[in-house]
């Protein structure tokens, strides 16, 4: 067994899948929906601005103080442990399920970019130094930086000025995975996938390592909340797809052996 594999396999206790849409579950982000409406209240919000991605695919829910939310607000420091973890479940994620993230089966996916930081800073994006050691060269590139419009966003708040494309950057006709770290409102991220798309890119879809739970003092949002946590984790399967996704051989770039 790989370092990687043991390392995900010993997580998997701790992951919670995300739901697959349905009457309660909102098609776009997975988290809860109330059933008469077509998304949950927060993709209502956030999704409405043009050019946002509506094909989200979270690979795990996460709540404060479990052992995924500790992951996620201390994987930011390179070559750290939680860095670590972080990156091998990413990896193992997307060796399986890239092929569910092209819209169309001939649709040749040709970049992989994350979400930036709304602050500017001359030190790499961390989540940009997990997609370094993942996606070959040419595959991955950061093209985003902050717009004029990055202190405007806000919870439940995108703006179409709030990312703007890095001097030199070129997103015309790419399809293009975005990925970004946590998803609580999905304001930020969608605000990234309106410039890619006002750039002239394609955003086929969105994968969010953990998409953040809001169900306290919510009964319908604890549900499934719950029903989620009686689900077991399966790296096969994934919220967009039937179980058994297989390794797209057909892409525009290719994914390195992370090093242990």
């Amino acid at each position: 067994m790989s370092a990687g594999a043991h390392i995900t396999d010993l997580w998997m206790p701790h992951l919670v899948p995300p739901l697959t849409a349905g009457a309660d579950v909102c098609p776009i982000c997975h988290a809860h929906r109330a059933p008469d409406f077509d998304e949950c209240w927060t993709c209502g919000q956030t999704a409405s601005i043009a050019g946002a991605v509506h094909r989200i695919i979270p690979i795990m829910l996460w709540d404060t103080g479990t052992p995924a939310g500790n992951l996620m607000h201390a994987y930011k420091q390179e070559n750290s442990p939680r860095f670590i973890e972080l990156r091998e479940i990413l990896s193992r994620w997307l060796r399986i399920h890239l092929v569910c993230l092209s819209p169309e089966p001939d649709a040749r996916l040709t970049l992989v970019t994350h979400v930036p930081s709304k602050r500017a800073s001359d030190r790499p994006h961390p989540l940009g130094l997990v997609l370094q050691h993942i996606v070959a060269a040419g595959g991955y590139q950061s093209v985003l930086i902050p717009g004029p419009g990055a202190g405007r966003i806000g919870r439940n708040r995108p703006d179409p000025e709030g990312f703007a494309l890095a001097p030199g950057a070129w997103v015309a006709d790419q399809r293009i995975v975005l990925v970004d770290d946590t998803f609580t409102t999905g304001a930020t991220l969608q605000s990234a996938a309106h410039a890619l798309t006002a750039a002239g890119g394609h955003v086929a879809a969105a994968v969010v390592v953990g998409r953040k739970v809001n169900w306290r003092g919510h009964d319908p949002a604890e549900e499934v909340w719950r029903r989620a946590q009686r689900q077991p984790f399966d790296w096969d399967r994934c919220c967009a797809s039937l179980p058994g996704c297989v390794v797209s051989t057909d892409l525009g770039f290719h994914l390195d052996e992370p090093p242990f």
